[in-house]
């Protein structure tokens, strides 16, 4: 389940007056946002991670980083979020090109170029987020 699902059930349990329901959503948002690590050790991030905290810090929405759009701030946000799956996670071209809804592996080779990505504002805030509670893949 994406924050943003964790959101509306959250919003949904409120507002039906499901105090009980509403404070487990709460504390599986924050599981969510801040994954406790196992014996000292933080976990992997996963592809949905990065995705979810991509769309956030970039203010989009999933439906327009999965979508065909071309605007600046949406290709950006792709770029930066086929990066960060390439650096942060296991994945293979073609498993982070499924995860983003692409129909080939090529846009994320393509994306792999523009290093130029990585100095951007956005970018490090994610990089950030995410350093501070998972851990880099295992080469």
């Amino acid at each position: 389940m994406s924050h943003a699902d964790i959101i509306a059930h959250l919003r949904t349990a409120i507002l039906l007056g499901f105090k009980e329901e509403a404070i487990a959503f709460c504390r599986e948002l924050e599981s969510f946002l801040n994954p406790r690590p196992e014996n000292g050790v933080l976990p992997t991030a996963r592809v949905h991670h990065i995705i979810d905290v991509v769309a956030a810090v970039y203010g989009i929405d999933l439906a327009e980083l999965f979508g065909i759009g071309r605007t600046p701030m949406v290709v950006r946000a792709r770029r930066a979020c086929t990066i960060l799956c390439r650096e942060w996670t296991r994945c293979s071209y073609p498993e982070i090109a499924w995860a983003m809804h692409r129909k080939s592996h090529s846009t994320v080779m393509e994306h792999m170029r523009h290093e130029e990505e990585k100095a951007t504002d956005e970018y490090i805030k994610v990089e950030k987020w995410l350093s501070e509670r998972f851990s880099r893949r295992a080469f």
